[in-house]
């Protein structure tokens, strides 16, 4: 299929995009504007073929999401699309799939196939992350960590029964921690989608341009190459 062509650029139109490290998706490199990975690089692509210019500030999650909120000219990802975000932002994508998973020490030899199966004991999870809102809302006692590597040291240190992880972030962090021989994946609970999250302030002209700019990219094969380059 032959690639559309670009929008036509727009004079003065600038975002601020923020986002964490969390790998494949986002991953963060040494310079403040070097970030690439599985959604990241999707969205430089959309912002180009949209013609908007924009900044990256690459920051820890909770504030990269707060600034996405605070600002009128901010938008963050890879941000869950759930109900109790709804309202807060405008939403382009979605740009990925995460599924969400459950994860024990190796030598909790429970039968563990549901959520339900744990409800009364606790699990890590990373603080203010869309999984922390999610168990929480729906009764579970978590264990909040400043990030995705405490969250699994809680669970390896005893501090909490079980760990809450994505299926990609999950087995990258087991890996570099050297836990593979320790930890267990039990179940997966849930699939999500993840969005570039847009203060209610950018303009609807700009987020109409970029669900375009996506749309295109999606059709013309560009969404599936980055895919590949991630996943394969």
């Amino acid at each position: 299929m032959l690639a559309l062509a670009a929008l036509p650029a727009m004079a003065d139109a600038t975002l601020r995009l923020t986002t964490e490290n969390l790998p494949p998706y986002n991953i963060l490199g040494e310079g403040p504007q070097s970030v690439t990975g599985l959604v990241a690089d999707k969205v430089v692509e959309m912002m180009h073929r949209a013609g908007i210019s924009y900044t990256l500030m690459p920051s820890g999650w909770n504030r990269a999401y707060q600034m996405a909120q605070k600002r009128p000219d901010t938008c963050v990802f890879s941000t869950v699309r759930m109900t109790e975000r709804e309202a807060l932002f405008k939403w382009i994508g979605p740009f990925a799939v995460s599924e969400w998973q459950i994860y024990g020490r190796v030598e909790d030899h429970g039968s563990k196939r549901t959520l339900a199966d744990i409800h009364d004991a606790t699990i890590s999870v990373y603080q203010n992350d869309a999984l922390d809102i999610s168990l929480k809302q729906r009764g579970y006692q978590v264990v909040e960590a400043d990030s995705g590597e405490a969250s699994l040291r809680a669970l390896l240190a005893g501090r909490a029964d079980y760990w809450a992880s994505g299926n990609y972030s999950g087995p990258r962090m087991l890996r570099d921690a050297g836990a593979t021989d320790r930890v267990r994946l039990l179940f997966t609970f849930e699939r999500t989608e993840l969005y570039l999250a847009c203060n209610p302030g950018v303009a609807d002209e700009l987020v109409d341009r970029l669900r375009a700019a996506q749309k295109q990219l999606e059709g013309d094969g560009t969404f599936q190459r980055i895919d590949a380059k991630y996943t394969q």
